[in-house]
C-alpha cells in the first residue's frame, strides 16, 4: 500500500577523502604532495605533521579532512588521528577556519592543547589569536 512505508531520507553527498597512503612527492612546511595510484593529492599540514613525515620518495599515510568551499576543494592532512580530531574540534570554535586550525596545531601539540583547554589555561593559548582562545561549543 502507498503511504505505509516511510520514505528513505536522502543524504546530500559530501566529498570526503578521509585517509591517503602513497608516495610522498613533495614536503615543505605547510604542505605536502602525495601520489596515490598516479593521482597527486596536495594537502595543507601543520608543522608537527610536516616534521613527522618520512623523506620524499617514501611511502606515507596521512589522515585527511576534506573541506569544500564555494570555489575549491581543499585537503588538510594530519600525521595521526589525534591531530585530525583536534583539527575538527578547533573548527567548531567561532572564527577558526581550516587554515587557522592548522596554524594553531603548528604552534602547540595536541596533548598540550587538550590540557590547556581542559584547565582553561588562557595563558597557554595567548600566542594564538583571540578567537582561538575561546572554548569550542559542545
Amino acid at each position: 500500500q502507498r503511504g505505509s512505508r516511510a520514505r528513505p531520507q536522502l543524504e546530500v553527498p559530501r566529498p570526503m577523502i578521509g585517509r591517503l597512503r602513497g608516495t610522498l612527492l613533495e614536503r615543505q612546511p605547510g604542505s605536502i604532495l602525495l601520489d596515490v595510484g598516479g593521482v597527486g593529492y596536495e594537502a595543507a599540514v601543520s608543522l608537527h605533521t610536516f616534521s613527522s613525515l618520512p623523506p620524499v620518495g617514501s611511502t606515507a599515510s596521512v589522515e585527511v579532512v576534506t573541506v569544500l568551499r564555494e570555489n575549491a576543494l581543499e585537503l588538510f592532512a594530519s600525521a595521526d588521528l589525534a591531530e585530525k580530531q583536534a583539527f575538527a574540534l578547533l573548527r567548531t570554535v567561532s572564527g577558526i577556519g581550516p587554515r587557522m586550525a592548522i596554524a594553531v596545531l603548528s604552534g602547540i601539540r595536541v596533548e598540550e592543547l587538550a590540557r590547556a583547554v581542559a584547565d582553561e589555561d588562557a595563558r597557554r593559548l595567548t600566542p594564538f589569536p583571540a578567537s582561538a582562545a575561546r572554548r569550542p561549543s559542545a
